[in-house]
């Protein structure tokens, strides 16, 4: 059993396709018609109040008639495990008007497929429904099948390169966007260490763009004098090192303002000693990555802050996913007002941020606070910053609540005098 998800760029159709159970004629009228085609007004009558299992949110019918909000044609094509079912198809241009017609359709199981509107041109890239897929289908323990992906092998012919190592060539293979057998669906007596390490990454960012993903599992062996972790080009350093699932989306940013958005598939594993692959193209000789975010949660905003004190919150969906090594795109509108880009965080509204500077001041505020804004604006004046001063560091922590603030029941915490006179 499987979902299968078929772009149609050229015919402008996304097309869900199982090889589940299918449906008879009566049971699309059964399910659809009666109950997700019944018209919106109407099935939020007939739900209303309702609580548990019968809400609406998440409810088969409401999500079917969504459709027609990106769709201005659904087709339904089906074929039901039942002995002598004749395969159907169901059609409707997103009116009360709609058709059942025999077709031809010899696998057991359904298709839907969507028409996409010509103002809905967005669900046409592969990137889109890769990220809507990658947010909502995760956890889904049916596999869910999205075109084909590029994996590295060992030769199976064994060549050998210049130093005289096993080659790594490309294939394709079937891209599956789920695992269906995760560590949280195990009880934990059953989970082992190579449930962790087999499933997760170390992924480097260096200064001058470079980035490199290795298996968790090469670093399970450790020396007591270190090991190699990667191989930095003369000029270069290692910038920060994430914790990935293989299926995180990597963003950096760069001191002129630019940053970008990648799925962390577009970069092999390699080996520990091994240097990297471009993450992104520095726009000028004294341009330098700042920073690397590792995004898991699709709902968290981005937070950039430059070197005189601005800042902005902006949404993650206003930095379209791209290919790695790019030049990115604005993030910050830089100034000489400003300064350069010094901090990248991905956040939310349960996280505070600290800004030090470099002679000593720290501030703390609440991240929501700051209102989201554009992603290509200035941002707003996170903390003052005097003439010969800049941004040490940036950090985000959990946010504490109000009775930490500086009133505490009514009652004024004192200060020592230094600080009140700052």
């Amino acid at each position: 059993l499987q979902v299968e998800v078929i772009l149609d760029k050229k015919n402008k159709t996304l097309t869900i396709k199982d090889n589940g159970i299918g449906m008879t004629a009566d049971e699309i009228d059964k399910y659809i018609n009666q109950i997700a085609f019944s018209g919106a007004e109407e099935f939020v009558k007939k739900y209303e109040g309702k609580e548990g299992a019968e809400q609406i949110i998440g409810h088969f019918g409401l999500g079917f008639y969504s459709a027609f909000m990106v769709a201005d044609k659904v087709q339904i094509r089906t074929l039901s495990r039942k002995n002598r079912s004749k395969a159907v198809q169901w059609e409707s241009n997103g009116d009360p008007e709609f058709t059942i017609t025999d077709t031809d359709k010899k696998d057991r199981g359904t298709e839907i497929i969507l028409h996409i509107t010509k103002d809905s041109k967005e669900f046409l890239e592969k990137e889109r429904i890769s990220e809507i897929l990658n947010k909502y289908c995760k956890f889904l323990p049916v596999p869910i099948l999205f075109g084909a992906k590029t994996e590295y092998i060992d030769s199976p012919e064994g060549e050998k390169d210049d130093k005289g190592d096993v080659k790594r060539v490309s294939v394709e293979v079937p891209n599956y966007i789920n695992n269906t057998v995760p560590a949280w669906t195990k009880k934990p007596k059953d989970l082992k260490d190579e449930d962790y390490i087999n499933n997760h990454y170390v992924i480097m960012a260096t200064k001058k763009g470079q980035v490199k993903k290795t298996s968790l599992e090469q670093y399970s062996r450790p020396r007591t004098n270190g090991i190699n972790a990667i191989t930095i080009k003369d000029g270069d350093e290692l910038l920060e090192a994430k914790l990935t699932t293989g299926d995180s989306q990597v963003m950096l940013a760069l001191a002129s303002g630019k940053s970008i958005r990648f799925e962390e598939a577009k970069t092999r594993p390699m080996g520990r000693t091994a240097s990297g692959v471009r993450g992104i193209t520095l726009q000028h000789e004294n341009d330098e990555v700042i920073g690397m975010v590792a995004v898991n949660d699709m709902e968290s905003n981005i937070l950039v802050v430059s070197e005189k004190g601005y800042g902005k919150r902006s949404s993650l969906e206003d930095y379209r996913i791209t290919n790695r090594g790019g030049k990115g795109v604005k993030t910050l509108n830089i100034s000489e007002k400003t300064g350069n880009l010094v901090a990248i965080k991905n956040v939310d509204d349960s996280n505070d941020l600290m800004i030090i500077n470099k002679s000593g001041i720290v501030i703390r505020m609440a991240v929501e606070d700051l209102r989201v804004m554009g992603r290509a604006t200035q941002g707003v004046r996170l903390i003052n910053i005097k003439d010969d001063d800049s941004i040490a560091a940036v950090a985000k922590v959990v946010h504490e609540s109000d009775s930490q603030d500086d009133l505490e029941n009514g009652t004024e915490i004192e200060n020592d005098k230094d600080e009140n006179q700052e």
